[in-house]
């Protein structure tokens, strides 16, 4: 996973920093002693599982918001597979 690589700082379009990755893991529940403590593929297993548990949040706010919703069905769908693991 190249996310892991870049010490500083994404750069538009590229793959957030040490900083960005820390905090995501941060705010799922990890510490930051226990972070630095994982070897590289930990913690790229880390960040992929609590993106995924991200995408998989705001998959279940965009159903939600739909059931209240009228609008184009074929771009709602779109996006929803956009958000699909």
């Amino acid at each position: 996973m190249s996310t892991a690589t870049n010490r500083s700082g994404p750069a538009d379009g590229d793959a957030p920093g040490w900083a960005v990755l820390f905090a995501l893991l941060i705010a799922h529940g990890h510490s930051h002693a226990e972070i630095l403590d994982y070897t590289l593929n930990q913690f790229e297993a880390y960040v992929q599982a609590a993106e995924r548990r991200d995408r998989s949040a705001l998959r279940s706010q965009l159903l939600a918001a739909r059931a209240g919703q009228w609008g184009n069905a074929e771009q709602f769908q779109g996006l929803l597979r956009a958000l699909q693991n």
